[in-house]
């Protein structure tokens, strides 16, 4: 190819420097500036070794960068693109036997590894830092072709504006070569946000702020998802005045039209709202703006609650790097950042690692598979970072229980299988190997299961599968193109694969598949609600056609300060007479009701282990022998919250407290009685028989508790407790003096001091085993003195009291002689 188009490209005089790097090493390590041209310069110029018959494969992580980047390269090498450079990514192909350079996508190239259709002198790594699942199973399995045979395994390049570069070293044996400088200044701006304030206000400040200064050519405005672009979009609009501006949407499953739209030259003000699909590897031309909210939307697997979370989180300080890159490529600009230098150090640097926060079933039997490949056992496939240990074992419990795995983790012939079904979910693909027959319609609604489009409606409420999946069969176009194109190598696996599996098409048979496939997908009626397994569903039935069952599917946990809720984007109805069969069960449990503090009961029938319906009970309109079995639920649930919330200030009240410090002290100083130690599990015993049959958590009252207790201790020793630790002493003058009890404290005898006159000695009580302390009262009824013996305190201690307190307190008798 002439060279001369390369040589405007800011990378094109670092070209003897690369080549002697390569020259020297067997791979590569490189690192460059954004927009100085990586991503096209390096696949040209590698081409040209091996007499210019080198064939290269340039990784991409997006299906966008891979077909922008493609054309790109064509116009560059002034041929037609699927010539000498094409591409091919999922379900879409631009190639002929000429093409030496290919670019496609990580998850595309990896399918095509481990069915061993690879056949490059070069893999170019593009954008490593992402750090995807795909780029460290695929950098794994070439690594150890390179280790096993050198000299025919193709060669490693792996490029990106930043790397873990002391990491990367170590993998490829090489030193990172550093090269370029950025095409053009960019300014780094910064616009604090007021707390409150919508994310539509900050970015319209910030477009004002550009347009003021003249950076008004293309503005890239990065935002989380395509919620906030929608209404970002929508406000923008009405602050600038309809069709004053030009205004686009960019994010991934886009038009072909729709993109080319964005990447037409023009010097028409224009802003581009995007996600982070525009943050790596595209060349859209003018761009003299960024605009960068520091937010995305992320997903991450947990795989103790095999769920997945969808969370708003701050960007990584790489992505902060590379949205700034967009601008400066082909002009000077300006980037502008919503938030401040101090929010800035709470901001994470690098990328996590997906392998770290994704589910990881997939990832290991890809692992298993081009271990096999490599002719190498999976322990020495060594991944560039190891995923977390309890989530790698559980993924490895699951595929061994799956068949996928061997117990030494190598592949089943059945986990080869699953590979080859055309479909990428590993649970689909197990049903499907699994059916006994295969319809048009059960193929089409596999697809539409395993579409990662956003299927969920405004009012959260999933979309029936096989509705959708019907309108597949009919070849409508309210399916997404992805969808289609599932369908349709579905349909070709059925017919070579597996021919004697084809069935006729009916909506009830599918049902029936699902449903048999699927059993931790149902999900019951639950009042206004649908509950599965592990989670509810807050739809109502009426939505869904007031259906008794459903399978949920693609769920998705989404996350904020306030609360966590479950989403599910598909369902499929489930017909009554599947959950009926001959030996149902009935069994009962108690739902907490908050807003009305009190329990109420479930009625759970099942089938098999199969829930098929639950029915709320209120407790006063229950059946008696139903009644019966509720109340026999009470205790365990409401000691079960008790545990959790410690209930006990709703029965534990003063007087409460005080007979029971009495009853351990009657346990303690008499113990050939026989009486309760009332240690915990006494103690939990009778609140468990306080609770029973109780469903109001008003009931819980102190009174209740009391009688409980007496009952325990026995209601005939109650006034032998009663006399024996009394609660006054009578005095002399008329009043009482009153015993306090604390438990861990000494019992105490309180009373004012003139009262106390013409007491002496120690005091006792229980028989004269319990030896009482004087707590000695002030005028004002707070504590002056404590002691055990009142003759030592009269001849010791009086007279500074005395003193103290005759002259605040004149009218009370104050005697200097009290013998």
């Amino acid at each position: 190819m002439d060279d001369k188009p390369f040589q405007s490209l800011p990378l094109y005089p670092s070209a003897k420097k690369i080549l002697d790097e390569i020259s020297k090493n067997r791979n590569l390590l490189l690192t460059a500036p954004t927009g100085t041209g990586k991503s096209t310069f390096i696949p040209w110029l590698l081409s040209g070794q091996k007499e210019g018959k080198a064939r290269i494969a340039v990784l991409e992580p997006r299906r966008l960068a891979t077909t922008s980047l493609s054309a790109y390269l064509s116009r560059l090498s002034k041929e037609p693109e699927g010539k000498t450079v094409g591409y091919k990514i999922r379900f879409e192909s631009c190639t002929s036997s000429d093409t030496r350079i290919f670019f496609t996508t990580y998850g595309s190239f990896l399918q095509s590894a481990i069915h061993g259709t690879t056949n490059f002198d070069w893999i170019i790594f593009d954008e490593f830092h992402e750090r995807r699942a795909e780029m460290d199973l695929l950098l794994a399995h070439f690594l150890a072709l390179q280790k096993k045979n050198p000299e025919n395994t193709p060669r490693i390049a792996i490029l990106s504006a930043e790397l873990n570069r002391e990491e990367l070293e170590n993998l490829l044996g090489v030193e990172c070569l550093k090269v370029g400088v950025p095409s053009y200044p960019v300014e780094i701006l910064r616009q604090n946000s007021t707390p409150g304030t919508p994310l539509s206000s900050n970015i319209i400040r910030a477009l004002r702020t550009l347009e003021r200064n003249g950076v008004w050519n293309t503005t890239l405005v990065f935002l989380p998802g395509k919620g906030e672009i929608s209404s970002v979009h929508r406000e923008v609009e009405d602050a600038f005045g309809y069709g004053k501006l030009e205004l686009l949407d960019l994010f991934g499953g886009q038009t072909k039209e729709n993109e080319a739209r964005i990447f037409r030259e023009t010097e028409t003000p224009r802003i581009i709202f995007t996600t982070n699909v525009a943050e790596t590897s595209l060349t859209i031309p003018n761009v003299s703006g960024v605009i960068d909210s520091g937010l995305e939307r992320t997903t991450e697997f947990n795989p103790i609650q095999k769920k997945s979370f969808l969370k708003l989180s701050r960007i990584s300080l790489q992505n902060a790097v590379q949205r700034t890159g967009r601008a400066g490529r082909t002009r000077k600009g300006a980037s502008i950042r919503l938030w401040s230098e101090r929010e800035e150090a709470s901001f994470p640097k690098g990328i996590i690692p997906e392998i770290l926060r994704s589910d990881l079933r997939p990832v290991l039997l890809e692992h298993a598979a081009l271990a096999k490949l490599a002719g190498i056992l999976p322990s020495e496939l060594k991944l560039p970072t190891e995923p977390e240990a309890k989530a790698k074992e559980s993924a490895f419990k699951e595929l061994l229980q799956s068949r996928f795995i061997n117990s030494d983790g190598t592949i089943t012939e059945y986990g080869k299988k699953a590979l080859e079904v055309p479909i990428s979910d590993l649970a689909l693909a197990k049903a499907i190997l699994d059916a006994q027959k295969l319809s048009e319609l059960s193929l089409a609604t596999f697809a539409v299961l395993d579409s990662n489009e956003e299927t969920t409606g405004k009012d959260r409420v999933p979309k029936n599968a096989i509705e959708i999946a019907q309108d597949l069969v009919r070849r409508g176009n309210r399916t997404a193109k992805e969808t289609r194109f599932t369908y349709q190598r579905l349909e070709d696996y059925l017919q070579h694969k597996v021919p004697e599996k084809k069935a006729a098409s009916s909506e009830s048979e599918t049902a029936r598949l699902f449903f048999d496939a699927f059993p931790a997908a149902l999900a019951i009626q639950n009042g206004n609600a649908y509950k599965s397994q592990t989670a509810t569903f807050p739809f109502s039935p009426s939505l869904v056609g007031d259906a008794k069952a459903l399978l949920v599917f693609n769920l998705l946990c989404t996350t904020s300060s306030q609360k966590s809720e479950m989403h599910a984007g598909l369902c499929i109805k489930i017909p009554e007479e599947f959950l009926r069969c001959k030996n149902e069960t009935k069994r009962y449990e108690l739902l907490w009701r908050s807003g009305q503090e009190r329990y109420i009961g479930l009625e759970i029938c099942e089938s098999g282990d199969r829930e098929i319906s639950r029915k709320e009970i209120q407790p006063q309109e229950a059946a008696p022998t139903v009644l019966e079995k509720l109340k026999a639920l009470t205790g365990k649930a409401w000691m079960e919250k008790h545990k959790r919330e410690d209930l006990s200030h709703l029965w534990l009240d003063d007087p409460n407290k005080v007979l029971l410090c009495k009853m351990k002290l009657a346990k303690e100083n008499f113990p050939d009685f026989g009486l309760p130690a009332w240690d915990a599990s006494d103690l939990d015993l009778v609140t468990e028989d306080f609770m029973d049959s109780v469903f109001l958590m008003r009931d819980l009252s102190p009174e209740r508790f009391q009688k409980k207790m007496k009952e325990y201790f026995g209601e005939s020793m109650i006034p032998w407790l009663l006399k024996t630790f009394p609660d006054y002493l009578p005095l002399p003058n008329g009043k009482r003096a009153k015993y306090l009890y604390f438990e861990g404290s000494p019992v105490e005898l309180s009373a004012r001091i003139e009262d106390f006159l013409p007491f002496r000695g120690e005091h006792f009580i229980a028989d004269g085993k319990i030896k009482v302390r004087y707590d000695i009262l002030a005028p004002n009824y707070r504590s002056a003195q404590k002691t055990w013996d009142l003759t030592g305190f009269w001849h010791n201690t009086y007279p500074d009291i005395r003193k103290e307190l005759r002259g605040r307190y004149p009218k009370h008798p104050w005697p200097e002689s009290v013998d």
